[in-house]
């Protein structure tokens, strides 16, 4: 290939010319759309999903896609569900996820881990007052009924 700036011969695989410093052109096949990511076939001169031209896939940006649900992220959401199954474990899951999320500075998991840990600590004061209006009504029904058991004051 030669240098469209000095015109030296140089080799293709090189990103620079060695003579004069200019970026070379390469002439490299995209194998897929900086614009959507779909592959592309050998040849196509369009993309088959979002259209666009090849010949403009060479000036623009590549293609990124969405980032993944990170491990802070699922444990904040595994959080908020076990705040309702038990309430405990949703705790310490929620616990876990926000002190993972500060440190890897996510924000979106950080509000996962405190809402698991809301919601977790909402769920066990409802368990703990049912289980005392349980625990009350069940001894308020033993003492009326104290003197009707057999055994105890015969």
């Amino acid at each position: 290939m030669k240098c469209k700036q000095c015109g030296y011969e140089i080799d293709d695989k090189l990103t620079y010319c060695p003579f004069c410093g200019t970026k070379t052109e390469k002439n490299e096949e995209i194998k897929a759309c900086v614009f959507c990511g779909t592959p592309l076939a050998d040849g196509a001169l369009y993309c088959t999903n979002c259209g666009k031209p090849v010949s403009e896939m060479k000036q623009a940006e590549p293609y990124v896609p969405a980032k993944s649900t990170s491990a802070e992220q699922v444990l904040g959401i595994l959080g908020i569900v076990f705040a309702f199954l038990s309430p405990i474990v949703g705790l310490i899951l929620g616990i876990v996820g926000l002190v993972k999320s500060i440190h890897a500075d996510n924000k979106s998991a950080k509000t996962l881990g405190i809402l698991a840990i809301v919601f977790a600590s909402v769920m066990m004061l409802v368990e703990f007052f049912l289980c005392f209006t349980f625990l009350v009504a069940f001894l308020q029904v033993i003492f009326e009924n104290i003197e009707n058991m057999p055994g105890l004051y015969s």
